[in-house]
């Protein structure tokens, strides 16, 4: 692999990696402006709440599943307090 495959490999790399901390610290502010855990949306999305917390933190990357799932908890969670 040369130099300049590897300069962009890192770039991309850097760029999802501070993509991720934004949605994280964004879904996070909006769970606690929804007045709603982190234990709360974790058991209802049947996660460990420290696994929640790691996402929430931007320690583990976010997919697809996790962000409509998290999404739809604090919804719900939202509607029955």
């Amino acid at each position: 692999m040369n130099k300049t495959l590897r300069k962009k490999i890192a770039a991309r790399r850097q760029q999802a990696e501070a993509l991720n901390l934004k949605i994280a610290a964004e879904l996070r502010a909006q769970r606690k402006a929804a007045g709603v855990s982190a234990k709360c949306v974790a058991g209802e999305i049947g996660l460990s709440t420290s696994f929640l917390c790691d996402l929430e933190k931007g320690r583990r990357q976010w997919n697809k599943e996790f962000y409509e799932a998290y999404c739809e908890a604090v919804k719900k969670l939202r509607r029955t307090k």
